[in-house]
This record gives structure tokens, C-alpha cells and sequence, in this order.
């Protein structure tokens, strides 16, 4: 198996762009109800699956788009977390990699918004 990694020096290209138009999210069902939803819980790793590329400190920090996957998927992360959100639906982060660097990396984006918290290496060793 294969993974991508980013070192100090690398070149960064933009290859986990988003292939296709994306689909329109479903919209909100009517109902009587205060909420249709219950609420509950996604979680999200963070090295190659919110990011395309593992982060290593914050070197490649101007290139954070890219690492991301360019800007449409930037735009469908937000529009998929805003929807989560709408739903009523928490997300968490778990990673090994930092509390901080990913905290930095999400408000960058303006992702960190949508998250209830982030599980890193020091939570996931005890």
C-alpha cells in the first residue's frame, strides 16, 4: 500500500483533485418536528482522509489548498461539514498527528468551525 507524505523541499502537486462535478446534497426534509434529525457523531481521520497528504508540521502551511486537494474539494469539505452541522451531526477528528497542527491547519481553511473536537496522538496513547 501506498502512501503520500510531505518532507521539507518536496514539491507539492495537486493530485487528489476531484474528479467529477459533485452531487447536490439532499435538501431538508419538512417537518413538524423541532429538528427531523436526532443528532450524532462522525469521525474523521486526518492525515489522507480530510488531508491528501500527510502534514507534517507546518512548512507546507502557504500550500494548504493543495494539500487539501484543491479548491473544489476544499468547497465540497465545507459543504458536506456544513451539512453535517445542519443535521445536527457532531464531528471529531482522530489522528496521530498534533492537536495543534491540526487545529492550524482547519482554521486555515475555515473548516475548524465545524469541529466539536480533535482526538490526537496524546488522547489516542492513553
Amino acid at each position: 500500500m501506498s502512501t503520500s507524505s510531505i518532507n521539507k523541499g518536496d514539491e507539492i502537486s495537486s493530485s487528489c483533485q476531484c474528479s467529477s462535478e459533485p452531487e447536490p446534497l439532499p435538501s431538508q426534509p419538512k417537518s413538524s418536528l423541532p429538528h427531523p434529525h436526532p443528532g450524532g457523531l462522525i469521525g474523521f481521520d486526518f492525515d489522507l482522509t480530510l488531508s491528501c497528504f500527510r502534514v507534517y508540521g507546518t512548512a507546507h502551511f502557504d500550500s494548504l489548498t493543495t494539500i487539501f486537494g484543491g479548491s473544489e474539494r476544499v468547497a465540497l469539505l465545507h459543504r458536506y461539514f456544513a451539512f453535517l452541522r445542519q443535521n445536527r451531526i457532531r464531528i471529531i477528528v482522530i489522528s496521530w498527528n498534533f492537536e495543534a497542527i491540526i487545529k492550524e491547519a482547519l482554521a486555515r481553511l475555515d473548516l475548524m468551525q465545524y469541529v466539536h473536537s480533535i482526538h490526537d496522538r496524546e488522547v489516542m496513547r492513553n
